[in-house]
């Protein structure tokens, strides 16, 4: 019993060291205000101007393309989370930057498949933190964009019997 209580003493005082207080302190979210000033709801918005306009894009219902990078083990501190959530690292499509996206457990199976490089349609909101700045895109759904041609138009048919002058 003497070293049960010894042993109880010698741990209290670090779970409550000045070090774990300021960790637990800069674990807690801070969110930045809302815009006031939103485009209406459901507005495409290219995602490397949200990204780099976050504070402008805060708590706004938006819509964006983003092109799938990996997905995370977690999400950014701070970032707040429902069970199942999952997080993503993300780019603008033909871009270096990469960004966040959080989706819901109902959502998240085509991006668990995707390859990389493969384009999601994705509608939400930037979470953003007063102090750490943009830290996810809450999307409410993510599906596969829509396919841009890759064929040109097809070209003018030739008259019977093959081009002129042949």
């Amino acid at each position: 019993m003497k070293y049960l209580l010894l042993a109880t003493l010698a741990v209290s005082p670090l779970a409550c060291s000045p070090q774990s207080m300021l960790q637990a302190e800069a674990a807690k979210p801070n969110p930045a205000p809302l815009s006031t000033n939103c485009p209406p709801a459901g507005s495409a918005v290219p995602f490397a101007q949200l990204w780099a306009q976050a504070r402008s894009y805060n708590g706004c219902d938006v819509t964006s393309e983003v092109s799938f990078s990996s997905a995370m083990q977690g999400c950014p501190n701070r970032t707040p989370v429902e069970p199942g959530d999952a997080c993503f690292i993300v780019n603008p499509p033909g871009q270096q930057a990469s960004g966040f996206l959080k989706v819901g457990r109902d959502q998240s199976g085509p991006l668990f498949s995707a390859a990389s490089g493969a384009l999601f349609q994705v509608r939400g909101r930037l979470v953003v933190d007063q102090d750490l700045g943009v830290l996810v895109f809450a999307a409410s759904g993510a599906q596969a964009a829509p396919s841009a041609p890759t064929t040109a138009a097809p070209a003018p048919a030739s008259p019977p019997g093959g081009p002129a002058g042949q």
